[in-house]
């Protein structure tokens, strides 16, 4: 059962990125501060990005810098957390669901894992920037850098 609790805002990020985006503020209030936090926002703007939506990206990808200064989770380390699907680049592809259940140590599910894992190859602000410029979409980069400066 701890484990279920702990994987919740896990569950409530697979319906949002099956569509129900709704549930992406549901996954944010579930996850811990720090990189739990910083994934599910880091998910949120990469499906807004894949739609289209790119200014909406932009504000959400600003805000994933500020989740990161809280530091690590507990029990979990960007370093030791590997993808197994890939998702460097920022999609869906690599994201496993929450079936996996957590080590005895109380460590994060492989599902969390494989969130987390994403934040240290397409969340940094080098790699959103290029991601912008690479779609030509340089207004929804200078949202992105408003937004960083007011941060």
């Amino acid at each position: 059962m701890a484990n279920e609790a702990r994987d919740v805002w896990l569950l409530y990020l697979e319906r949002a990125l099956a569509g129900n985006s709704g549930k992406f503020e549901d996954a944010f209030r579930h996850a811990r501060p720090g990189q739990q936090r910083a994934a599910v926002l880091g998910k949120q703007a990469a499906f807004h990005f894949e739609r289209g939506d790119f200014s909406r990206a932009a504000r959400v990808y600003a805000k994933v810098g500020a989740e990161l200064e809280h530091g690590p989770v507990p029990g979990t380390t960007l370093a030791s957390s590997s993808s197994p699907g890939g998702g460097s680049d920022g999609d869906e592809g690599g994201y496993e669901g929450s079936s996996s259940s957590g080590g005895k140590d109380g460590s994060e599910g492989a599902g969390a894992a494989s969130v987390l894992a994403d934040l240290a190859t397409c969340l940094t602000f080098e790699a959103v920037s290029l991601k912008f410029l690479e779609a030509r979409q340089e207004t929804a980069l200078e949202v992105f850098l408003e937004e960083k400066v007011r941060g």
